[in-house]
């Protein structure tokens, strides 16, 4: 490694432990009325901004942070004024309805059922980093294997920012479970068949990064499975322990193979 890249290693490494420490200051010290309004959950952004600060990804979780939760303090407002009666019966059923059949806690914090959409969202957003990365080195090989990458890397990158939105879209849910699964596929094609098309004739090699990838993907899938199951069947919630258990194995994944993504490693399909 050459003494430039080892010094911006070090200024990444140390910008993001400044990030998450500030921005994890920031999240605690606004009021939990502020969260519940903004419909954000501060103890998981509080400790996915400690964990991603401390493990060299501080950047991206202050950006989704300022992306994706700011802008809803913002917009929070003031307080709506008090509600007749019959108003606030009519409110207390409709929110009691909604919370019964998407399993949402009533303390409007994310229920276990968006959780898990919401890990399947963070695992494919790092497959989509990851073929960001491969885009220009299969460009080379053949403008069709960049083309492919790129539109898969801008289709993955959409599906996770569509889910982040909306945790329990149905139709996303099944096209991002679709989706992630036809690339599994296609990986195992090529590294035993090989590519159809263009000069790679041959099978390829596997390589780190591209059992990483999968991995990210066949979770992303099993995870929307869980959450299409949960919301056919609302009777049947899903267990702490299993989101818990989810985080666990998402967390290290999602780690591994963000630094594969910088590291490089073998071309994949």
């Amino acid at each position: 490694m050459s003494h430039a890249l080892l010094t911006a290693a070090l200024v990444w490494i140390g910008l993001s432990y400044v990030l998450g420490v500030v921005v994890a200051l920031d999240q605690w010290r606004r009021p939990a009325q502020a969260w519940e309004a903004a419909d954000r959950n501060r103890r998981f952004w509080f400790w996915l901004t400690i964990i991603a600060g401390f493990h060299g990804m501080g950047e991206y979780a202050a950006a989704a942070y300022l992306v994706g939760v700011v802008p809803r303090f913002r917009a929070t407002g003031p307080p709506a004024p008090p509600r007749r009666p019959l108003q606030r019966a009519i409110a207390a059923v409709v929110g009691r309805v909604r919370r019964v059949s998407h399993d949402m806690p009533a303390d409007g914090t994310h229920s276990s059922a968006e959780e898990l959409a919401l890990v399947a969202a963070l695992l494919v957003f790092v497959s989509s980093f990851i073929h960001s990365a491969q885009i220009a080195p299969h460009w080379e090989q053949y403008w069709l294997y960049g083309a492919f990458f790129a539109v898969t890397t801008v289709l993955q990158a959409i599906w996770a920012m569509v889910i982040h939105r909306d945790p329990l879209n149905r139709r996303a849910l099944v096209a991002g479970a679709i989706g992630n699964a036809a690339l599994i596929v296609i990986w195992a094609i090529t590294r035993t068949a090989g590519v159809p098309i263009g000069p790679q004739a041959r099978p390829e090699a596997v390589g780190v990064i591209d059992v990483l990838s999968k991995l990210d993907e066949l979770a992303a899938v099993v995870l929307i499975g869980v959450v299409l199951g949960r919301l056919r069947d609302v009777r049947r919630p899903i267990s702490p322990g299993a989101l818990r258990l989810a985080a666990m194995l998402a967390g290290p994944l999602f780690i591994y193979s963000v630094l594969a993504a910088f590291g490089g490693g073998h071309h994949h399909h």
